[in-house]
């Protein structure tokens, strides 16, 4: 669930957010809307996605993210889930490290510790 503050905030659209299916762009005109389809036109600086740490240290808001040794993002929100007895954490990188698999490096207080992309939402019970 995105909060704003963290996942969106006033620099950040609910297409960067990964909320364009509740944004009806194309309907009937509102404040915003040229923005909204300029950037759907040219593409987006960055992309939330879902991650899984290796290990058991928790990443927090504000913690940088790298990929292949480049600073990719930042994490917007971070903690242990117990149902899935791992750290998990999102995050706003570039869109090319965005695909679910792509190795990533959080940066926990000085130390880059492995993780994982991972496709959203990270739960879905059995129906």
């Amino acid at each position: 669930m995105p909060l704003y503050g963290q996942e969106i905030d006033d620099a950040t659209t609910p297409l960067d957010a990964g909320l364009d299916f509740a944004v009806a762009i194309e309907k009937p005109a509102f404040i915003g809307q040229p923005a909204l389809l300029a950037q759907k036109k040219s593409g987006f600086q960055k992309k939330l996605t879902g991650f899984r740490m290796a290990g058991r240290r928790i990443s927090r808001h504000g913690m940088d993210v790298y990929a292949g040794g480049v600073k990719s993002g930042v994490v917007t929100s971070g903690t242990f889930s117990p149902s899935l007895d791992a750290s998990i954490g999102m995050a706003h990188v570039r869109p090319e490290h965005a695909a679910p698999g792509v190795a990533l490096e959080i940066d926990v207080r000085g130390k880059r510790e492995p993780a994982t992309t991972v496709p959203l939402p990270f739960y879905k019970r059995a129906r």
